[in-house]
């Protein structure tokens, strides 16, 4: 789980200091429009979360997780294809809403794989090695635009992405099926 999830979570990471620059540099976003942004984002991660804990009820979370972890994916090539802020306001208000499915789905997954007697280390482990991920993977963002160009390196963290979904769909971590729910009536 800690390889498939720094993979897939670097190009969040990554991300942080490359939208806003996209987005004003070379799209034309003013302070107004990002913070629109934000706000969708948000709108859709309430939404988020209401869908998806039903869904992982239901289905499982290794069910969800690998689901939304490739619907993750389409934000990025989305944004590289479509630099159209208008648009931008859609997608973000679509990965507001994807990304509380990855991070519930894989919070259960996380739980649910650490041992119970070796939880607090395991999960401080993980938490120090995510840490440094989400430390470094961002300082690689200015060399690789200087490198490629902007909307190349957008691409670049799609290509991730999809790497990283691609573990979690073809290194799955095992972990129980869901009891089923009691039907009403």
């Amino acid at each position: 789980i800690i390889i498939n999830t720094l993979i897939f979570t670097a190009p969040a990471w990554m991300a942080i200091p490359l939208q806003p620059i996209y987005f004003v540099r070379e799209l034309g976003a003013d302070e107004g429009w990002l913070g629109m942004w934000a706000g969708l984002v948000s709108a859709g991660a309430i939404a988020g979360n209401l869908i998806w804990s039903r869904t992982i009820e239901r289905k499982g979370a290794s069910w969800v997780l690998v689901r939304t972890a490739w619907l993750s994916t389409l934000y990025y090539l989305l944004i590289a294809l479509f630099p159209n802020l208008t648009l931008i306001l859609l997608f973000g208000l679509l990965i507001g809403m994807v990304t509380p499915g990855v991070e519930l789905s894989h919070l259960n997954v996380l739980f649910q794989v650490c041992p119970a007697d070796q939880r607090t280390i395991a999960m401080g482990l993980y938490i120090m090695l995510m840490n440094f991920g989400a430390f470094l993977t961002p300082l690689a963002v200015a060399p690789l635009i200087d490198l490629i160009g902007m909307r190349p390196t957008v691409l670049v963290l799609y290509g991730l992405r999809v790497a990283g979904a691609l573990l979690f769909a073809l290194n799955p971590v095992r972990v129980d099926a869901p009891e089923p729910l009691p039907q009403a009536g």
